[in-house]
């Protein structure tokens, strides 16, 4: 059971401040009304006040109805409210279908403790802290010596992510993480700085001992990820800094715009990246190893088909109409693809529902996951709505947002509307008709109440079928990597390993 406690808001010309409720803090033996909040913090003239109560129902419970009692007594008063609970006829996975994927720079660092991927982890949602800085060295990576990785410190602390076993006493309990960002970077483990020519073409950049090195590092990783049976989790190399970092950090090492790349040296860059990462792996019997080359892009439409077959994930910003059907193209010429949406929670002055109806609405497009772009607080936080505070720090553990319940709700509503689908052989299309017709009888206001009348219905569907437990209901097999299948760009292709050849001129006139 959890109260609310109150942040700060206020209208969008920053006047008329107001107290809103968002932190949620854990109901130890009473609650008053005025409420008191973290640090002693009352609200003026307050007369009601908001609790949340959540029931997990274990795998193993018998469905049917159940019924009990809520009491709630004032000194000698009393007053008791009668509950019913439906228990369905089916379980939900433990290994989740949709990813609502909490992205984090700087304050969670697995070395240090799992409080934070413990949270995520409760809610059906996923912690992944991006490693490393604008200058690329990373704040947890294996440690080198004599030329080679030192996996000890590695293993120990960021092992049990990968195996589960930091999530002991937990729903989930022993489920890996669903998504891992790798430390890989321009300038780790390999340095830019010394194995850098200036160019706008990538192939034209860089010394074959970085190929080679950085392509070596891969390898590495891979090989002893396979030792460790670490098969459930999708590592990602991803390449996040931009070169105009470099107008606030003279370290930056980016020599292009890896993060949002605008320009055809930008996609370049990352396609040679990619091109130099499955190339190291192709070879090896990785088995069912997951390891993804990943691009963020909000300008998709103007890479044209340069990261077709490159690019094992991509998270699209502003997705529209027409990135979709880029999307389902390549699909059809290429193979399989995943793709997820990044974005922002919503604002904590705004309704909560919006959370839950992004993570619909990307799943109707074909997306497989949801990504706010930051969701850790600050101590400001506490004082301040910040809508990018999902996770409201504290000296005792990390506390919820009720948006991050919301993120919760919308990848619960999925899951139940992927059995739906696998079930019933209903293709989403035919469920995306059936959300619009709900809509359109609410008067075109998709609210909670619609939404919780939908999950009911499906909730009904799935339990006739009596499904048995499955793990996961989704098979997040890997993108296959086919050089004959990447679009002829007017260059050779390259032999592992080495650089590619800069298309001239006339090509991109061509």
């Amino acid at each position: 059971m959890f109260e609310f406690s109150y942040v700060n808001a206020a209208n969008s010309m920053k006047k008329d401040k107001f107290m809103l409720p968002d932190p949620l803090i854990l109901v130890n033996k009473s609650v008053s009304i005025p409420s008191i909040g973290k640090g002693g913090r009352t609200i003026d003239r307050q007369k009601s006040h908001s609790l949340i109560c959540e029931l997990y129902i274990p795998h193993n419970e018998s469905y049917g109805k159940k019924r009990g009692r809520l009491i709630v007594s004032v000194g000698q008063e009393k007053i008791e409210f009668e509950v019913d609970l439906d228990v369905w006829n089916f379980t939900l996975p433990n290994k989740l279908s949709f990813v609502p994927e909490m992205n984090a720079y700087g304050t969670v660092n697995p070395f240090k403790g799992y409080e934070y991927y413990r949270l995520a982890h409760e809610h059906r949602t996923c912690l992944n802290r991006l490693p490393y800085g604008w200058s690329g060295s990373p704040a947890f990576a294996p440690d080198m010596k004599d030329g080679h990785f030192d996996w000890k410190t590695w293993d120990d602390k960021v092992g049990p992510l990968l195996d589960g076993s930091a999530f002991v006493q937990l729903p989930r309990e022993n489920e890996p993480v669903d998504i891992f960002y790798l430390p890989f970077n321009e300038n780790w483990p390999v340095n830019i700085f010394k194995d850098y020519t200036p160019s706008y073409w990538a192939d034209e950049s860089f010394t074959e001992y970085y190929s080679v090195k950085l392509g070596q590092a891969f390898k590495d990783f891979a090989e002893h990820f396979k030792k460790k049976l670490w098969f459930d989790t999708i590592f990602q190399f991803y390449l996040n800094n931009k070169v105009t970092y470099r107008k606030k950090n003279k370290f930056s090492s980016a020599p292009w715009i890896f993060d949002e790349p605008v320009n055809t040296q930008d996609f370049w860059a990352l396609r040679w990246y990619g091109f130099l990462w499955h190339q190291s792996l192709n070879l090896l019997p990785t088995g069912n190893l997951k390891m993804w080359y990943r691009a963020d892009l909000s300008y998709s439409q103007f890479s044209r088909n340069n990261l077709w077959g490159i690019t094992d994930i991509e998270y699209l910003g502003g997705n529209n109409k027409q990135k979709t059907r880029m999307l389902n193209d390549r699909k059809t010429l290429i193979g399989q693809t995943y793709f997820a949406e990044y974005g922002s929670a919503n604002k904590i002055e705004d309704s909560n529902l919006k959370s839950v109806l992004w993570c619909l609405s990307a799943w109707f497009r074909g997306a497989n996951g949801v990504l706010p772009w930051q969701t850790i607080g600050t101590k400001k936080s506490w004082e301040i709505a910040e809508q990018t505070a999902l996770f409201y720090p504290n000296v005792d553990g990390p506390i919820p947002s009720v948006r991050l319940k919301a993120f919760m709700v919308g990848q619960q509503l999925i899951e139940y509307l992927t059995m739906v689908c696998e079930l019933y052989d209903i293709p989403r299309e035919m469920i995306k008709k059936w959300f619009d017709s709900l809509v359109e009888k609410n008067n075109g206001n998709p609210d909670i109440m619609m939404i919780w009348d939908m999950k009911n219905r499906l909730g009904k569907m799935i339990s006739h079928k009596t499904p048995e437990y499955r793990r996961s209901w989704v098979n997040w097999e890997n993108p296959e990597w086919n050089i004959e299948k990447l679009p002829d760009l007017g260059y050779v292709k390259p032999a592992p390993l080495i650089e590619s050849a800069k298309p001239s001129c006339k090509d991109f006139i061509h």
